[in-house]
């Protein structure tokens, strides 16, 4: 699997918005918001992960481990507990990061954005067979996760820029 694709629409998709909302936190970061950086870091680390595919990478490495000791068909118990761990995390983060947008309510939309595609990542990391039919669903260019990288993307971008206008 080659890092970068640029034949891959998904991909490429992924790689501008992420880096689009990066450049857009960056922007309102320049006010000195501690929250509005992170949010940068965050949208930029985001965009490394469509480039270097971790969360499948991770997934396909466990896959041959559970393969290769004979685990693989048994492995959904396993899967469903990562996925309420997945979602425990998620819910404890959410003070820390409300703490760090405390003040700035567009900040706090863009985190609430960020947080639904560090969690959408996670599951796809997770990978349980169900949720991967609807988040890979074929039926156009674009498979559904992306447009949820896309519509997550837009409204930190939004957010961001909104936030340079104060």
């Amino acid at each position: 699997m080659p890092l970068l694709d640029i034949g891959n629409v998904n991909q490429m998709s992924g790689i501008v918005c992420f880096a689009l909302a990066a450049g857009a936190c960056a922007l309102a970061a320049r006010r000195g918001s501690r929250a509005w950086r992170t949010l940068a870091w965050v949208q930029a680390v985001f965009c490394l992960e469509i480039v270097i595919n971790a969360r499948h990478r991770l997934h396909d490495l466990v896959d041959d481990v559970l393969r290769d000791h004979g685990w693989y068909a048994g492995r959904t118990p396993w899967q469903l507990g990562l996925l309420t761990i997945v979602a425990v995390v998620a819910v404890a983060c959410v003070p820390i990061a409300w703490r760090i947008a405390r003040g700035d309510g567009l900040a706090r939309i863009a985190v609430a954005a960020s947080f639904a595609v560090a969690t959408s990542m996670a599951v796809e990391g997770v990978s349980l067979h169900v949720v991967d039919a609807r988040m890979y669903a074929p039926g156009g260019v674009l498979l559904p996760v992306v447009f949820g990288w896309i519509a997550a993307s837009a409204v930190v971008i939004a957010a961001a820029l909104g936030a340079t206008r104060r």
